[in-house]
């Protein structure tokens, strides 16, 4: 999409310009076709130096650990050999909070763009809207347009931080093979045998070496990693971001030693469905269809030893799910941080 808006400056040289054609045409004299016809080429440079047909090359993409993105491209004019643009203005719609540059177009044939650190809401972005606005020459004529820059970014929910994420799993009794790998007791040693080459030196156990005057080592018994089920209930909330983020975090965290199965409940596509697979992350949204999420909850499967459920405080849910000792509910009270630390990265 393109227009060429008039600006001030536009209208002055319009103006006077007609000035100087009524003048030529009245007193029509050397001097006044030199200025009549100096004016004209004036504003047919002009007008000619300001359409602008662009293209994108070496477009490239980085998301940080913190969920903001760097974008890097290069604008090079489609059918001419240089920019003649005497000023450009480059914005980035798509930006939660709007990035704006000024490079400096004129006479070059590549104009190399950087838009760093700037957030995108959690989803997948096939383009980014790109807004250009600059004049010709003279700064008579204006150009606008919007054109997409093809893109494939994948903006997944906010990572908690390590140390809060670690904290709420200890807190609410979550068992881990993180977890389990720390809490060897006596009763779990398998043998006690002599130190072989393979083992680590931290496994040497000084008490027994001591007595046996040898480097001897403890083997506990290996404890089975227990498959755990985690779901997301996505009911209205004010904090359905918050819970997703909880939810993605716990997924991301829990899949390095267990078997995950993920359940996601919500709004996809305008339908309140049941979704299993990591990418459902970028696309769920809240549901205010509780009675269908109710009815989705009662037909799915709950066979795992562990179950964490992670939903909105108001929403209710079957008895049946919260008796198992191994069942553990989040809501919007796990949100609040202790201490004054933030769960967020």
């Amino acid at each position: 999409m393109k227009r060429y808006l008039p600006s001030w400056r536009f209208l002055s040289f319009f103006f006077l310009y007609l000035l100087i054609t009524l003048y030529t045409f009245t007193f029509p004299e050397t001097v006044t076709w030199f200025i009549f016809y100096a004016f004209t080429l004036v504003l047919l440079i002009a007008f000619l130096s300001t359409p602008l047909n662009i293209q994108f090359k070496d477009i490239d993409w980085k998301i940080h650990d913190n969920g903001t993105v760097d974008l890097i491209f290069t604008l090079t004019p489609r059918w001419s050999l240089a920019f003649m643009m005497s000023s450009l203005k480059l914005t980035l719609l798509e930006s939660s909070s709007l990035r704006t540059i000024y490079p400096t177009a004129f006479f070059k044939h590549m104009i190399q763009v950087r838009f760093g650190n700037f957030s995108l809401t959690r989803g997948q972005y096939n383009h980014l809207t790109l807004e250009i606005k600059g004049y010709g020459l003279f700064g008579i004529f204006k150009y606008y347009s919007k054109q997409n820059i093809p893109v494939l970014i994948s903006i997944f929910p906010t990572h908690l931080t390590k140390k809060a994420l670690v904290s709420l799993i200890d807190t609410q009794s979550i068992k881990t093979a993180q977890s389990s790998s720390f809490s060897h007791h006596e009763f779990q040693v398998k043998e006690i045998r002599q130190y072989q080459s393979r083992d680590s030196l931290s496994a040497i156990d000084w008490k027994s070496s001591l007595k046996r005057e040898q480097w001897m080592v403890k083997e506990y018994d290996t404890e089975e990693i227990r498959p755990i089920t985690l779901c997301f209930f996505g009911s209205s909330s004010l904090q359905f971001e918050e819970l997703l983020n909880l939810t993605y975090s716990l997924y991301q965290h829990l899949s390095i030693s267990h078997k995950i199965r993920l359940l996601l409940i919500g709004d996809f596509d305008g339908v309140t469905l049941s979704k299993d697979d990591k990418r459902d992350f970028l696309t769920i949204q809240p549901s205010a269809d509780t009675q269908k999420i109710k009815k989705l909850i009662d037909r799915l499967d709950y066979t795992a030893e562990q179950l964490i459920i992670v939903k909105p405080s108001d929403l209710t849910i079957p008895v049946y799910l919260s008796q198992p000792a191994s069942c553990t509910i989040m809501t919007e009270k796990q949100l609040t941080p202790e201490k004054g630390e933030g769960l967020s990265e």
